[in-house]
């Protein structure tokens, strides 16, 4: 038997799905991708955590612009395990915001499968270093990271 991963995503939603095709848009247009991510704990219990994804895609050059733009926005709640030693946050944060952006692409690659330029295949990003990013910035400006409010 396959163990289970000690965070477990328990609900998804999205809040806003939004995607435009470009009339003069290109393939090889640079497309720009700008996630936002919040992660708060649950108040009324410490083992769930509230995610909130945005993703905004829009052309990097106006002159040659990319295929869409658009922005999908996704709220999720995940479990971590009581077993699990290791930081929960970080566990919450980055494999969570993992897993809804890989709802979010397939989303995407549905909406536009039937658009004028063809399906929009997202790529993959990298949340361990989205974080360490956000992080670092967060300490060069000498303030304490965002705790959001992630709506219910």
């Amino acid at each position: 038997m396959i163990p289970l991963s000690p965070l477990q995503l328990k609900r998804h939603a999205f809040a806003n799905i939004s995607l435009r095709a470009i009339q003069k848009g290109s393939p090889q247009g640079q497309a720009m991708l700008t996630p936002t991510v919040e992660c708060v704990p649950d108040p009324k219990n410490p083992n769930y955590w509230n995610i909130a994804l945005i993703i905004k895609i829009k052309s990097g050059n106006t002159q040659k612009p990319f295929l869409y733009e658009g922005e999908v926005q996704i709220l999720g709640e995940v479990e971590v395990h009581d077993s699990f030693a290791g930081d929960k946050r970080e566990l919450a944060r980055v494999n969570g915001a993992s897993l809804l952006y890989s709802a979010a692409r397939e989303m995407m690659l549905n909406l536009s499968a039937r658009s004028v330029h063809g399906p929009l295949c997202l790529p993959v990003l990298n949340f361990v270093e989205f974080f360490a990013n956000d992080d670092q910035a967060s300490q060069k400006a000498g303030k304490e990271p965002e705790k959001p409010t992630v709506p219910e």
